[in-house]
């Protein structure tokens, strides 16, 4: 799942169309990585191909959306 959302963010940064599905998973995935970019002053791609900063992103979006 985690690799499943990364692939997925790339693709809608690249501007590629998502579906129905993974446009609503993707979404709250990527306000996560927007506030996380703007603390840490780095872009989305930056964050999306390094491995540390991803992963820190995406413990705080499954941790939020696996208890709601």
């Amino acid at each position: 799942m985690p690799e499943e959302i990364r692939r997925i963010a790339i693709s809608h940064i690249k501007n590629e169309s998502l579906t129905n599905d993974e446009s609503i998973r993707v979404k709250k995935f990527l306000h996560y990585l927007e506030a996380y970019c703007a603390e840490m002053k780095c872009d989305e791609l930056d964050v999306l191909f390094n491995d540390e900063h991803y992963d820190k992103v995406y413990s705080l979006y499954k941790n939020v959306m696996y208890r709601y």
